[in-house]
């Protein structure tokens, strides 16, 4: 993973090539924020000073409901404490994930309705840019080893870790998920193509992976031409920038079918450099998630060559959480003359390769997985 702050470009520089700096990338979105909530205080201060009138503009009636009014101080406090500290808010950035009420007792053509639409509208628009200016987390690369700090303040990303940010298992989210564990947890299949093709790649991944190389990009670069038989095209650096965050990075690699980001894969030089790279492949699909590219409800494979390691970890956006967890053990892609090593590896590409193959438009759709076939039941009479 590659960040902007990492590539050592200077600001005379980042200005030379168009690329604007992290603080000059902030303080455009502050700007914003603070336009979006001169817009909130106008229209809240139009609404109260004709509420204090009862009649509008057009002189109808203009009553505001009590439900209403309630939550237009709350945002005129809210807007004007940003705009009167606007580098250090006073007030909590969880308050602005708060919408406004629904007015369903005011007619919709009214000139009252009108203004609350408009109220409205600009609300959202306030909350959503405060979001982004304060999000304060890192990118990836920096999550690795940040991750203790911000992972508490971070309750949407269930990643196992901590402990207490877990998730519903993924084989209870969506059948990918199932099936790809059913896989390698089974032997190989005999007289398949598929699963010849991956015993051979892996065994010249455990013949080739473990010797030195000179950096991350020549050992990504040699993982890739090993496993073409099986995953034949990857996507390099792809820029992950979702609109609700500041920041912005890039992902070593990204594996596509029909069209959609199916992998996200980190590599590193060797394994136990730059922190852990788990934690780095989860905060990319809590980014990536953020973006147009993915696709509601798609699984997605967080994949790592980390250094002469391989494993594989699942993601799902189940609407409000990212949920996460690893799929496979850390595989030794060492050399091995029992062959084991290079078996377990093949059981995890051939079961890879199968479950990629099978994704397509109804994959797509959430298919949970009755509880009962994962957990049993105690007392159960026919056990």
């Amino acid at each position: 993973m590659t960040i902007c702050s990492k590539n050592a470009i200077s600001s005379s520089s980042a200005a030379k090539f168009g690329s604007p700096t992290k603080k000059e990338k902030w303080d455009n979105a502050l700007e914003d924020a603070l336009g979006a909530a001169n817009l909130v205080l106008g229209t809240v201060d139009m609404l109260l000073q004709y509420q204090a009138s009862t009649k509008g503009v057009m002189m109808q009636p203009f009553v505001i409901p009590d439900y209403f009014l309630g939550s237009l101080v709350r945002m005129k406090l809210m807007a004007q404490t940003f705009k009167d500290t606007p580098n250090a808010p006073a007030l909590n950035i969880a308050a602005y994930f708060s919408p406004l009420p629904e007015t369903p007792d005011i007619d919709a053509t009214s000139e009252l309705s009108l203004f609350i639409s408009q109220c409205r509208t600009h609300w959202t628009d306030f909350c959503f840019l405060i979001r982004k200016t304060y999000s304060n987390l890192p990118p990836p690369s920096d999550y690795a080893t940040m991750w203790p700090e911000h992972q508490p303040k971070n309750p949407t990303l269930l990643c196992t870790r901590p402990a207490s940010h877990c998730g519903l298992p993924l084989s209870t989210l969506h059948h990918v998920f199932r099936e790809f564990g059913n896989l390698i947890d089974s032997p190989l299949p005999s007289d398949c193509h598929a699963a010849d093709l991956a015993f051979h790649v892996a065994t010249r991944l455990c013949s080739e992976m473990s010797d030195p190389y000179e950096d991350e990009g020549a050992r990504s670069n040699a993982f890739d031409e090993i496993v073409q038989p099986l995953f034949d095209h990857w996507g390099r650096q792809h820029r992950v920038a979702p609109d609700a965050e500041a920041t912005s990075a890039f992902v070593d690699r990204v594996f596509s079918r029909g069209g959609r980001i199916v992998i996200l894969r980190e590599d590193k030089k060797e394994s136990g450099t730059d922190g852990d790279v788990y934690m780095q492949l989860s905060r990319d699909f809590d980014m990536f998630r953020k973006t147009q590219s993915y696709i509601k409800g798609a699984p997605v494979f967080l994949v790592s060559v980390w250094g002469a390691t391989l494993f594989v970890a699942g993601a799902f956006h189940d609407g409000v959480n990212a949920v996460i967890e690893p799929l496979t053990d850390i595989c030794f892609m060492y050399t091995d003359k029992s062959r084991r090593r290079p078996s377990r590896l093949a059981r995890l590409l051939y079961a890879l390769s199968v479950v990629l193959n099978k994704i397509d438009d109804a994959s797509l759709v959430h298919q949970p997985a009755p509880l009962l076939a994962f957990y049993p039941v105690l007392n159960d009479p026919s056990s």
